[in-house]
């Protein structure tokens, strides 16, 4: 069977139980310090995965409904910082064609994730916030150490 390590640098999630230091890629649930795991989407009528969203700077992704306060969170958030984020709404601007991104990624509807740009998963709000600049703000200076 196939592991792949896992990466806690520059990671956060709430309280957990400690995962292991090895995962089976195809059971990853998006866990903080994971690869970020394969989804098919549909963005304009192609056919891509989330994999193809990643290498360029921090990627915040949420879910409809409720995803939008992370969307505009992310905006304030990145023009604070002076950071590259892209920010993505699944089932927006974004089809999840087999339905798998919550499970995948371990969100529900209004909770979201941070991808590094290496793709490997930095942080997640499985549920949503009742304060996401700030949540993201802070998420976002402890990887940057600013």
């Amino acid at each position: 069977m196939k592991h792949v390590e896992r990466h806690p640098a520059q990671t956060l999630d709430a309280p957990t139980p400690a995962p292991p230091n090895t995962t089976d890629p195809n059971t990853t649930d998006g866990r903080p310090g994971s690869p970020a795991p394969h989804v098919a989407l549909d963005w304009d009528g192609q056919r891509i995965s989330t994999l193809d969203l990643f290498g360029s700077g921090y990627v915040l992704m949420a879910t409809k409904p409720g995803g939008h306060a992370w969307m505009e969170a992310g905006r304030l958030v990145k023009d604070r910082l002076g950071i590259q984020l892209t920010r993505l709404l699944v089932n927006d601007e974004l089809l999840d064609v087999d339905g798998r991104f919550p499970e995948q990624y371990g969100v529900r509807g209004g909770g979201a994730v941070l991808i590094r740009p290496d793709g490997y998963v930095a942080w997640r709000s499985p549920d949503s916030d009742p304060n996401p600049a700030a949540t993201l703000e802070h998420v976002l200076r402890q990887l940057l150490n600013h």
